[in-house]
């Protein structure tokens, strides 16, 4: 059965519903989703952890899963941001452009972050880089175009997010 399902209200559920800390220990203890918490990095933020929680959930088909775990943990969340199928377009003006401007000042501290990882960078030379600055650079881009990528995804939307 293919369903179809509104991954901007599951984005602000989880982002709104729990603590980083609370998704990433999700990650390790339910064991369908240890893969994700192997993935992650302490360098990642909280939009980074419901990115990769969601795109897993809906690469494996688990997003079912997911939302029973999110409704037993946090019932008023759960309902407060329905729907979840059927409606990709669904959120809220409000809701939306509060995940959009979190997710932007996720992306300064990244660009910040980057900054500061490549002044480190430059002290050594091209070939004796140490290998933990080079993965934590790495890292840090990928983090970085993840957020990018879900702020171009949402502001494309926005256009069609319905008022309430």
């Amino acid at each position: 059965m293919s369903n179809r399902y509104n991954l901007r209200n599951i984005r602000i559920l989880l982002t709104e519903g729990f603590t980083e800390e609370e998704l990433r220990r999700f990650c390790y203890e339910v064991p369908d989703f240890r893969p994700v918490y192997e993935r992650l990095s302490q360098s990642m933020g909280k939009a980074e952890v419901v990115g990769r929680l969601i795109e897993f959930a809906e690469r494996k088909l688990l997003i079912e899963d997911l939302l029973v775990w999110v409704k037993e943990n946090n019932p008023a969340r759960y309902e407060s941001h329905q729907p979840y199928d059927d409606s990709p377009y669904s959120l809220p003006q409000e809701r939306t452009e509060a995940l959009l401007n979190s997710l932007k000042r996720e992306r300064a501290i990244h660009i910040k972050n980057l900054r500061r990882l490549e002044e480190t960078k430059a002290q050594y030379g091209p070939l004796d880089v140490p290998l933990y600055i080079q993965n934590a650079i790495d890292q840090t881009q990928e983090n970085l175009k993840r957020i990018e990528d879900s702020i171009s995804e949402m502001e494309a939307g926005n256009m069609r997010i319905r008022r309430k």
